[in-house]
C-alpha cells in the first residue's frame, strides 16, 4: 500500500549529482507533494540534477545553502546519503514534526513488487580452489 503524498510538505535535503535527490523530488512532486530542493551546492554544480527536474513541480529550490523553514515546517525530509549524521539542519528537522527517510526508504515504502537486495559484502574465507 503507498501512502497518500498530497499536500504533504517534503524537503529532499541534498539534491546530489547522482540522480537519487532528483529522482525522489520528481516522484513525491508528481504525487502531490509541496516539494522544496536544498543543497549546499550552487545551481552550477548541480546543472545536471537540475536537468532532471526541468518539468517537476516542484515549489521551492533553495542551492548554495540551507533555510530552516525548510526542515521545521516539513512533514518528510529525504535525507541524501551524503549528509552526515550530526547535521545540525537534521538535528533541526527531528525537532519538528517531520519524518526522515532515505531515497531507498521511500522506495522500499511505496514498491509493490517483490524487493531482492545485493549487497558488496563478502565473507572472510579464503577463496575456493
Amino acid at each position: 500500500m503507498t501512502t497518500d503524498y498530497r499536500g504533504l510538505r517534503a524537503t529532499i535535503f541534498g539534491l546530489g549529482h547522482f540522480g537519487g535527490g532528483a529522482a525522489a523530488a520528481r516522484w513525491l512532486a508528481h504525487r502531490g507533494a509541496r516539494v522544496t530542493v536544498t543543497d549546499l551546492a550552487d545551481e552550477n554544480s548541480l546543472a545536471d540534477s537540475l536537468a532532471m527536474l526541468a518539468d517537476a513541480p516542484i515549489i521551492g529550490m533553495h542551492l548554495g545553502g540551507h533555510r530552516e523553514e525548510d526542515f521545521r515546517d516539513a512533514d518528510l525530509v529525504v535525507v541524501n546519503p551524503a549528509v552526515r549524521p550530526d547535521s545540525p539542519w537534521l538535528a533541526l528537522a527531528r525537532r519538528g514534526p517531520a519524518r526522515l527517510c532515505t531515497e531507498l526508504e521511500l522506495f522500499l515504502e511505496n514498491c509493490q513488487a517483490r524487493v531482492v537486495g545485493v549487497t558488496g559484502a563478502t565473507e572472510n574465507r579464503p577463496p575456493r580452489r
